[in-house]
């Protein structure tokens, strides 16, 4: 499963050249999650109890435009601020160096009595990092409060065989201008067990199956009716 940020241009799928059916995601802007957000909450458990995902990927990706306006902020309040909110306040809040200097030289000063107030450029390394920091942020999240909180700290006392669930979760952001992905060493699983590779064998054995099993003649095309005279 990927959460990943509604304004990202290319799908998990064609970014890991997954095959179709292999996949489930779940975008908002941002790429957040918060036990408060159903939607967001409810994707998650369901990809987890219903359909058994071993791996969820938090897929951030520079230049990211929900971020860009948590950095450049809005006087206008409508249910986009209000669902960025928590990025604005983690923004002011972030002690990361490159983002402590990106943030310290877009305040007000002589000459600039408002500050920088355009968009970052994609390759900032401030906005970069805290891209980066937000993707670290949702892993957090996940791990503190979701299905996955409440499975993994109860067991944690236990047992790893006692543990109901084996899915981990890892954060990714995606490079649009190189097609990189970044792996963020960021990735947790469930108590008293490895962290095995990021996931890409999944998604291959994943490809075997669908496309073995479920998917074997959906790249063959359709003969079409012929037309009567």
């Amino acid at each position: 499963m990927f959460l990943g940020c509604t304004d990202n241009r290319l799908t998990p799928a064609s970014i890991f050249q997954a095959p179709i059916g292999s996949i489930i995601t779940q975008n908002n802007i941002g790429n957040q999650y918060s036990k408060r957000d159903t939607s967001t909450d409810a994707a998650i458990t369901y990809a987890i109890e219903d359909l058994g995902v071993q791996h969820i990927i938090v897929l951030g990706h520079y230049g990211c435009n929900g971020v860009a306006r948590a950095i450049t902020g809005s006087k206008e309040r409508n249910s986009i601020s209000k669902w960025i909110e928590p990025v604005v306040n983690f923004y002011k809040r972030e002690r990361r160096r490159e983002v402590v200097k990106f943030r310290d030289s877009r305040k007000p000063r002589r000459g600039l009595p408002n500050g920088i107030t355009a968009t970052p450029d994609t390759s900032d390394p401030g906005f970069r990092a805290f891209v980066e920091e937000n993707v670290k942020k949702t892993v957090k999240a996940l791990r503190e409060d979701s299905i996955l909180a409440r499975a993994y700290q109860g067991s944690a006392k236990m047992a790893a065989k006692n543990t109901p669930y084996e899915v981990y979760v890892h954060g990714f952001v995606f490079d649009e201008s190189t097609g990189q992905v970044v792996d963020l060493k960021v990735s947790f699983g469930p108590p008293g067990k490895p962290i095995p590779p990021v996931p890409f064998t999944a998604i291959a054995t994943a490809k075997n199956f669908h496309m073995q099993k479920h998917l074997p003649n959906f790249f063959k095309g359709k003969t079409l009716p012929k037309k009567s005279s």
